[in-house]
């Protein structure tokens, strides 16, 4: 029962820390589920928002552009009224003309700066806002300024970078009149302004983005969260249904066991009884109750050993000096017979503390080890058992002998009540010893190997556990 028991309790283990690690693997998936979908929405919108908005600024410095050129219709045609003026003549006229026209596109749309160049002149007639760039009136453009290649194929451009102005878009549309350049007119605006918008939109996209991760990183915690919950729910009920099958498992092989350890002493006094009721030799009579009552006391030893194996957990805690323990244990093992044949060595750690335990359970259990030791033994072998310190607050006792081992099937089962591969086992000696070191708080490890032995390690605390009362008013 204490195997079943170790198996639930496993169980209950594996089933919790499942649930657990599926909770939170569900959490990842949903998580990496969400937030790479919304980074990836988030990068295409930013990208296609900066897109959007440069062409969104090309279309609308193309329409002031347009909006200045359709102002200065005619300007040029009056100017063939006066042919004798000079070239700074002519770029005062022009300029007076233009200027007021560049100003109130200027006006109208602030931080967009606006102005014409006279192709023939080679000059800038006006640069709106004229307070602060008035002073380029009158002056050429560099050779390389992309205001030249749009009067020379006549084709309106876009060109971002550094010119007069400074790093600016500057869109520039050709004049056209009679088929012939007569200049170009220009709306531009500084870039850092540009770039200042496309920041704020990357904050807003990337604001929104993550107010979105946040609800949803929100809704997969509470949804993981609740999904963990019901999953605890059916763990739990599942880990009941386990642990009264095992329960019930557990029942049927000790009502088994028990069935098959009193069948065959009960059907001999049965047979013997049957016999006596006929019998009148004294001789005979005497001879077959002799063997009745040892039947019966097989039955006793039995019933006993199924009290033992039932007992509670130890109460009587109790100052104890393991090196006695195992003497007084060794005296009732270690034979006239036992000792011809076998060499039992003790190896105790002088340093040994003393342990707190329930004596005669801890007596009993040494014992039960080392008659199974000494009954795998068939003819000469050799019995080893040792105390020492464990780690931390520990007591480690050891039992090994060089008799016939344990196969690894059996091994699994030696802990299963009433299981035995002995004539004369009852299969209720290892499973008490278990329970005994379990109502301690140990634990109890086997290894063995057929023909090579076995070995039994018990790792039990130094101190008893404080009673839940105790506990509880500490």
């Amino acid at each position: 029962m204490g195997l079943h028991k170790d198996i639930a309790n496993l169980a209950t283990r594996l089933a919790k820390n499942f649930s657990h690690s599926l909770t939170v693997r569900l959490g990842i998936a949903l998580s990496v589920m969400i937030c790479v979908p919304v980074i990836v929405l988030a990068y295409i919108v930013e990208d296609r928002g900066q897109d959007a908005l440069l062409r969104e600024k090309s279309a609308k410095l193309h329409g002031i552009a347009r909006l200045l050129d359709s102002e200065l219709q005619g300007i040029l045609a009056a100017e063939g009224a006066a042919p004798t003026l000079t070239r700074a003549q002519r770029i005062a006229m022009l300029h007076k003309r233009v200027a007021p026209f560049a100003e109130a596109i200027a006006r109208a749309y602030p931080g967009v700066g606006a102005g014409y160049y006279h192709r023939e002149l080679d000059a800038i007639l006006a640069y709106a806002p004229h307070g602060l760039y008035g002073d380029t009136v009158g002056r050429p453009i560099d050779a390389s300024h992309p205001g030249r290649d749009v009067m020379l194929t006549a084709t309106a451009n876009v060109v971002s970078g550094s010119q007069l102005r400074g790093n600016i878009m500057n869109a520039m549309l050709p004049i056209v009149r009679d088929g012939q350049v007569e200049g170009y007119v220009w709306a531009n605006e500084l870039l850092d302004d540009v770039h200042a918008q496309m920041a704020s939109l990357r904050r807003s996209v990337w604001i929104v983005m993550a107010a979105c991760l946040l609800i949803s990183l929100a809704l997969i915690t509470l949804f993981s969260i609740r999904f963990g919950h019901d999953v605890g729910v059916a763990r739990t009920g599942l880990q009941r249904q386990m642990e009264r099958a095992e329960q019930v498992a557990a029942m049927g092989e000790l009502v088994a066991g028990m069935a098959h350890e009193l069948r065959n002493p009960l059907t001999a006094v049965r047979g013997f009884v049957q016999y006596l009721q006929h019998e009148t030799d004294p001789h005979e009579r005497h001879e077959y109750t002799a063997i009745i009552l040892k039947e019966v006391d097989a039955i006793n030893k039995v019933i006993q050993q199924l009290l033992n194996f039932a007992k509670p957990a130890p109460q009587h805690y109790q100052t104890v000096q393991i090196a006695g323990l195992i003497n007084d244990a060794l005296l009732l093992v270690r034979t006239r017979e036992v000792a011809s044949r076998i060499d039992i060595v003790q190896m105790l750690d002088p340093d040994l503390h003393e342990i707190e335990a329930d004596a005669e359970m801890l007596k009993q259990v040494l014992l039960n080890l080392l008659l199974n030791a000494v009954q795998s033994i068939e003819n000469t072998g050799r019995i080893e058992i040792s105390a020492s310190a464990g780690v931390g607050q520990t007591l480690i006792l050891r039992v090994r002998d060089t008799g016939c081992g344990i196969s690894a099937s059996d091994r699994e089962k030696v802990f299963t009540p009433f299981f035995t591969t002995k004539r004369t086992g009852t299969g209720l000696g290892l499973p008490i010893v278990q329970r005994i070191v379990s109502a301690h708080h140990g634990r109890i490890d086997i290894e063995s190997e057929p023909g090579c032995g076995t070995q039994i390690t018990i790792e039990l605390p130094v101190r008893a556990p404080a009673p839940p009362q105790a506990r509880r008013e500490s």
